[in-house]
């Protein structure tokens, strides 16, 4: 049995803050070599992208499990229907991938710029996901 002087939720925190500020050094390191490589856009992109999504982390993170089905995932307190729920919803923003390649490849073979297919791909898949996640969660 190890002893530590540091209370548990004082060392959650500690790693936790230590995933956002690796995170974000993360995000710096992508836009430098992006504007280095001169990619402004791809640079702002990142660090626009990178910002959200480690605030949204964060808040997840911090808030507990007083956010729903959500925050319960990402404090690690989730349940079998939790994750379930959360199993099927990937499992629906896969299927909606799939059909938004089908779909983009035939208007790639009419003219669709490369960029507008890959991002109406994910789109499909972020959007899908999000709803059936709802979804399955209000319908318990």
């Amino acid at each position: 049995m190890s002893t530590s002087s540091t209370p548990k939720v004082a060392q959650s925190v500690l790693v936790r803050s230590f995933a956002l500020l690796s995170g974000a050094a993360a995000v710096t390191a992508m836009a430098l070599i992006a504007h280095a490589a001169g990619n402004d856009l791809i640079a702002k992109g990142a660090v626009i992208g990178g910002a959200t999504t480690i605030l949204i982390i964060a808040v997840l993170w911090f808030a507990g499990s007083r956010f729903g089905t959500a925050a319960r995932i990402a404090a690690g307190d989730s349940d079998e229907r939790d994750r379930l729920n959360t199993t099927r919803a990937v499992a629906d923003a896969g299927y909606a991938m799939g059909f938004a390649c089908i779909v983009t490849l035939i208007a790639g073979m009419y003219g669709m710029a490369a960029p507008l297919v890959a991002g109406a791909i994910l789109w499909a898949g972020l959007l899908t996901g999000l709803i059936s996640l709802v979804v399955r969660t209000r319908r318990g």
